[in-house]
């Protein structure tokens, strides 16, 4: 009966958050990376970097399962392996305590409480790749004490294929291994089984040459297979900021060190007393905790190099979660130690307080539900459905919000006859032929509402259906309007901003600008959003001083996050310009050739304003640039001028003679022109 009672308990654990994530489970997609992992794994596609082929070979086995729509079923997927994890993890803990009374109240207390944190419920209800890469860990964690080290090695392979991060345990992992693991005829077939785990990573070349959809990065050669493992590929595409000197990565090392203290807290405190004793017991397993504790202490250090919403998004679940998972048995064994001080008749009320508060402190049912969020679903459905007719399409360059309508056309088939193509879902050399399907406006062009938004139509002046307010919505929207994870909140901006682009397109401003003001609200960790705000108010605004207003503020806001993107400040200066506010126009344009001066048409404006402040000698510069770069008729006209007003005559008549060259109809050139020349007659000078 007593070798039972463990196993019984483990199945009522897992019982008992299984039915906690069923209830909070999403019945569709979710915001973030879950609709392109649902559609890679149906697609047997390519995921985003580093790939995940495990993963995607588990989630395709899967999808089979008859039950729901497909993003259901990969949502069940990670509900019933995190409640297996929660199930193993007081296996575990209990098989490395020794007291009888108290080991299994310490055990349940800290499996109830890792699948009750928000870190990985928020992980249960949706499709990620978190829950196999921790089952993995968990189950070489297991297989290592009980020396089954063969079935450790495969595990490991196949953790390292499921995720990049498990590559980080290996040196400690091994401190944990025996002189029977080195011994050569074991040492040889356990590089078969590592290795064996390792070959799910020729999935990603294989499939990649048959041009799936999604395929990331296309990995079909060895080059680009090694970027897309070491995540080359995925910082291509982001900005990420290493850190440039030992003072930089000490400041990283003291703001990580405070998260880790705010994270874990008094658990940390144990985990040194439990760590203690397990050194008294074995020092290579306590060496082991310590080399695996650095690694990931130092991975988190770079991590920390990337923007905010990056770092924040990936510290938990790659390295924090699985550090919690190490530090568990440590933890346990402190607090046995750490209860030996107290009176024997009180160690068991002391457990039992302990196992109950655990898992109450722990339990945050509004953070994790997902039973009602429909928004990147309809999302989706609305931006396709808005689609005037199938002539019309759909080009992405953004990430996340492309996922949503990969998975609306690609794995339900919705919508067959639009067209979308975008880089995050579509092979390159297939994104490049599509893209000629569509009118990809240039940067700088003054007349395009969305030069550089990430999702835009074909042709964006044409109207919108009339019927698009009794579509235009989103389930839940009324009842939960309060969404709190980023994810959530940057999907939740673009309908916003999507809404507020038909309602000025049907005239109604006001309400457009309401729409903007909410949306800008919500995506304050995703800045590059609020220069597309920007240009929206500025375009549809520009009648209206208080949205020519608030596109300048978005603008600088953009451009306080991002000083090295150059197009923030320009469409500052244009704002600034339509307002009449010449000297803080010049100013924006002046930081753009101080950065950048070959961009010609900022210097050209700098030029033109420097001169309508009467500043003409400091005009000669910028102008002088951008009749170099691109010569035209109205830079020589104002160039001439400058020439004119700094007493350079002869200069200012052969610009004036260039400009007229250019444009012979322009008046203002011709009058500027012949004005010169008779006073210079009447100076009786030669020409």
């Amino acid at each position: 009966m007593k070798k039972t009672r463990p196993n019984s308990l483990a199945i009522i654990i897992f019982l008992l958050l299984f039915g906690y994530y069923l209830k909070l489970l999403a019945p569709t997609i979710s915001p973030g990376d879950s609709p392109e992992l649902i559609t890679a794994a149906y697609n047997l596609g390519v995921g985003h970097p580093p790939g995940y082929p495990f993963y995607l070979l588990v989630s395709k086995i899967w999808t089979f399962l008859p039950v729901g729509e497909i993003a259901f079923r990969q949502n069940l997927l990670n509900s019933l392996l995190n409640a297996g994890n929660s199930s193993l993890i007081f296996i575990l803990v209990l098989a490395g305590l020794n007291d009888k009374k108290l080991s299994w109240l310490i055990a349940l207390g800290g499996s109830l409480f890792f699948g009750l944190i928000s870190a990985t419920a928020s992980m249960s209800v949706i499709s990620e790749v978190y829950p196999l890469f921790w089952l993995c860990l968990i189950l070489t964690i297991y297989s290592l004490k009980k020396q089954n080290y063969f079935a450790a090695t495969l595990l490991s392979g196949l953790g390292i294929a499921g995720h990049y991060a498990f590559l980080l345990l290996v040196p400690g992992l091994l401190c944990w291994t025996t002189r029977k693991f080195w011994q050569p005829g074991n040492l040889i077939f356990v590089i078969f089984l590592a290795s064996l785990g390792l070959l799910t990573i020729i999935y990603l070349p294989l499939r990649a040459r048959q041009a799936p959809t999604p395929s990331w990065g296309e990995p079909v050669s060895y080059q680009k297979l090694l970027a897309k493992i070491t995540l080359k590929d995925w910082e291509n595409r982001t900005e990420v900021k290493r850190g440039k000197s030992w003072s930089d990565y000490l400041q990283q090392a003291i703001y990580l060190a405070r998260i880790c203290w705010s994270t874990f807290g008094i658990f940390l405190l144990f985990w040194l007393a439990g760590l203690i004793m397990i050194y008294q017991e074995n020092r290579f397993y306590a060496l082991g905790h310590l080399v695996m504790y650095s690694v990931f202490f130092l991975a988190m250090v770079q991590i920390s190099a990337y923007p905010s919403w990056a770092e924040a998004y990936a510290l938990g679940p790659k390295f924090l979660t699985p550090m919690f998972i190490i530090m568990l048995l440590p933890v346990g064994k402190g607090l046995l130690a750490t209860m030996k001080f107290c009176p024997k008749q009180r160690r068991t009320y002391l457990a039992v307080i302990l196992c109950l508060s655990l898992p109450l402190s722990a339990f945050s049912r509004r953070a994790s539900s997902e039973r009602r969020n429909f928004l990147a679903f309809d999302y989706a459905c609305n931006l396709l459905n808005s689609l005037p007719s199938p002539d019309y399409g759909i080009l992405s360059t953004g990430d996340v919000s492309s996922f949503p309508l990969a998975y609306v056309k690609y794995v339900r088939g919705y919508y067959p006859a639009s067209q979308i193509t975008g880089s995050a879902i579509f092979p390159a050399q297939k994104f490049n032929q599509e893209k000629t399907l569509f009118t990809a406006m240039p940067l700088t062009d003054r007349n395009e509402p969305f030069p550089a938004y990430r999702l835009f139509f074909i042709t964006p002046e044409s109207a919108p259906p009339p019927d698009w307010p009794s579509f235009y919505r989103i389930r839940g929207f009324n009842n939960q309007p309060e969404f709190t994870d980023m994810m959530s909140r940057f999907t939740l901006s673009k309908y916003r901003l999507f809404r507020s682009l038909f309602l000025m397109r049907s005239g109604k401003l006001n309400r457009g600008l309401e729409e903007i003001s909410r949306a800008s609200e919500l995506s304050g960790m995703v800045v590059g959003e609020h220069y597309n705000y920007g240009l929206l108010l500025k375009y549809y605004g520009r009648r209206k001083v208080s949205a020519l207003r608030m596109a300048v503020r978005e603008f600088n806001y953009f451009s306080t996050a991002y000083p090295q993107i150059l197009p923030g400040f320009y469409q500052a200066g244009l704002t600034l310009e339509i307002l009449g506010e010449k000297e803080k126009a010049a100013a924006a344009f002046q930081k753009i050739y101080q950065k950048n001066p070959a961009f010609a048409d900022a210097a050209f404006r700098l030029g033109r304003l420097l001169i309508l402040s009467e500043r003409y000698k400091d005009a000669l510069a910028p102008l002088k640039t951008a009749s170099g770069l691109e010569p035209s008729a109205d830079v020589y006209n104002f160039l001439g001028i400058a020439f004119e007003e700094t007493g350079q005559d002869a200069k200012a008549l052969e610009n004036y003679k260039k400009a007229l060259d250019l444009n012979p109809r322009e008046r203002g050139i011709y009058y500027n022109y012949q004005r010169l020349l008779e006073k210079k007659k009447d100076q009786g000078s030669l020409f």
